[in-house]
């Protein structure tokens, strides 16, 4: 019984320097069991990327969604909307024809260059690679052309423009 009060004691003592250390040296201590998980925020560059000369339109994606959450992304009419379509696919980037789509994805030509940043994509200059004209409303994934990325607006009731992209330069950060 006596030994193990001495043991007992000793522990005691023993933590006791393992408090009072750091707390004479100045440090201080952290307990472990108080240790909370913290989350970091990413922060988001305040200044665009500076535009290219060769570029023919500079657009920063507005918002980076899936296929199912996409419609209620559009018809904010923020800018362009990054669509995950799943591995393997080329990213989409969609615009409301009435939102500023129409300002800009169907004046694209073969080799125009478009600069593009924001969530979603690699931001850098991709150069357009091909461009189709598909029914609106009878369009599925497996119409898009292949690329890096597609560009999707409508052009009027009946027709949407789709443009692939493929990533020419990425942006040097």
């Amino acid at each position: 019984m006596g030994r193990t009060r001495i043991v007992l004691a000793a522990v005691a003592a023993a933590l006791a320097l393992v408090v009072a250390v750091p707390i004479l040296n100045g440090e201080e201590r952290v307990d472990p069991y108080l240790n909370f998980i913290t989350a970091h925020l990413d922060v988001l560059p305040t200044e665009p990327l500076p535009v290219s000369s060769d570029a023919k339109f500079s657009r920063s994606i507005a918002k980076y969604t899936d296929l199912e959450s996409v419609e209620p992304a559009l018809d904010a009419c923020a800018g362009p909307v990054a669509v995950y379509l799943g591995d393997g696919k080329p990213r989409l980037v969609a615009e409301h024809d009435y939102c500023g789509g129409s300002d800009w994805m169907p004046k694209l030509d073969e080799n125009d260059v478009v600069q593009l940043t924001g969530r979603g994509v690699e931001a850098g200059l991709y150069r357009t690679d091909s461009i189709k004209y598909v029914p609106r409303y009878d369009s599925t994934v497996d119409d898009m052309p292949d690329g890096d990325v597609v560009l999707q607006t409508c052009i009027d009731k009946k027709t949407m423009v789709l443009v692939g992209l493929r990533l020419a330069a990425p942006a040097v950060t």
